[in-house]
């Protein structure tokens, strides 16, 4: 009877086990960032587990009580910040012409000159209202066109000067030895219609360089630098300068950010 009795009770676990004689299963653990897992050939026993995980499953990376999988989010969305800035007195926009610096203007000329002189400038401005920790996601200067003018072909080089609080060179000297970030380039400009106004290029990664100075800090001064770059003689553009119309038609910066 016992003989009988032990066969019957390893029978059942037998087939309990689904005829297989021994259990191996152990628990699962997915691939990083797979949803789905494979579960391997093998027999599995009461209480074992298969498991998806993803190493960018954590609370920074979601929406602020926002539950995803067990994970309680705590990202905030950044707040997008807007404004446009301009040339606050006489001296802050001004040009570099055959060796000689001009502050005071009614207009302000990039390119080449007929004689093959370089026309730079220099945009000042003033209580710029960014903080040392913002991120920016659009910059450009708008100009207003100060007269006509379709010769060609106009290349040029826009910077920001690399300094925590940008003060306006005095001559042609200060102006040589102005620290400027890496170049945007700004090459063949199409023509220009008198009173309309005209667009930089993207400049928001040379405008952080300066913003991530550790010397920044909010309203201080930024300025940008646009020089000629190889220009064709004779192929510059004019834009209204501070000193003109009482300053109806300064030079924008345009930058957005957030924080």
């Amino acid at each position: 009877m016992a003989e009988s009795e032990d066969y019957n009770a390893e029978n059942e676990d037998y087939k309990r086990r689904g005829g297989e004689t021994e259990i191996t299963g152990d628990d699962v653990a997915g691939d990083e960032g797979l949803l789905e897992i494979e579960i391997p050939a093998a027999r599995y026993g009461d209480g074992k587990v298969a498991t998806a995980q993803d190493s960018d499953l954590i609370a920074g990376n979601i929406k602020k009580d926002v539950v995803i999988f067990g994970v309680t989010g705590t990202a905030e969305a950044s707040v997008i910040h807007e404004a446009v800035f301009f040339p606050k007195t006489a001296g802050d926009d001004g040009g570099l012409v055959a060796g000689s610096l001009t502050t005071s203007s009614d207009w302000i000329s990039i390119g080449k000159d007929a004689g093959g002189s370089p026309r730079n400038t220099f945009l000042r401005f003033a209580a710029v209202t960014i903080p040392a920790d913002a991120t920016i996601t659009e910059c450009f200067v708008r100009f207003t066109a100060y007269c006509a003018a379709n010769n060609t072909t106009v290349r040029l080089n826009c910077y920001f000067n690399n300094h925590d609080n940008a003060v306006a060179p005095a001559d042609a000297t200060a102006y040589g030895t102005l620290s400027l970030t890496a170049a945007i380039s700004w090459d063949s400009l199409a023509a220009w219609a008198d009173g309309t106004q005209y667009d930089t290029p993207e400049l928001k990664t040379i405008l952080q360089t300066v913003i991530d100075r550790d010397g920044w800090a909010e309203d201080q001064a930024v300025m940008v630098v646009i020089n000629n770059d190889d220009g064709d003689n004779n192929a510059s553009r004019a834009a209204s300068g501070y000193d003109y119309a009482s300053a109806a038609e300064l030079a924008e910066l345009h930058v957005k950010w957030t924080e």
